[in-house]
């Protein structure tokens, strides 16, 4: 299970670990792998020494995280653009999200990841253990995603070819 982004309060970190142990009760041996920094960094390696806090990466190693994960939990209430959504559905990530911002406009709930009403910290949890419960559909929500993120940035790089 991975998590991208500041580690901060302002991101809902805390939502993260809820999750995930809520991930924990169907998946024992589930992982939780954070890359990001920021001033909750010291306090989650200390308080969650099972969870590995990569730091910041950038570029191909960032790719390789993306990669290397089964389930994105992304519970930011204060993005825009959504870097994070497009990477992971790039990457054939399946993500839980609150519908706002970029995720309400690329990802379709049920379809391409799990879409969850905007500051619904319990319906997160749900969608979050739902998904540990049929693996099967996460691979499946992970291809859609990809398509998704092909089917966006392809216009976009037509465009910027035309200049």
């Amino acid at each position: 299970v991975l998590y991208v982004g500041d580690l901060a309060s302002a991101k809902e970190v805390d939502l993260v670990f809820r999750a995930f142990a809520a991930i924990r009760t169907r998946i024992a041996d589930a992982r939780l792998v954070m890359v990001g920094d920021g001033p909750l960094r010291a306090t989650i390696q200390q308080s969650e020494p099972d969870t590995v806090v990569l730091g910041s990466r950038h570029g191909q190693a960032l790719a390789d995280c993306y990669a290397a994960g089964d389930l994105l939990l992304d519970t930011s209430l204060a993005e825009t653009f959504g870097n994070v959504t497009l990477e992971a559905a790039a990457s054939g990530l399946t993500m839980v999200a609150f519908d706002h911002g970029a995720v309400g406009e690329l990802i379709e709930d049920g379809v391409s990841g799990c879409v969850v009403p905007y500051a619904d910290e319990e319906a997160f949890i749900r969608a979050a253990r739902a998904l540990a419960h049929v693996p099967q559909r996460i691979d499946y929500l992970g291809a859609a995603a990809r398509r998704v993120a092909e089917a966006y940035v392809k216009p976009e790089l037509e465009r910027v070819g035309e200049k």
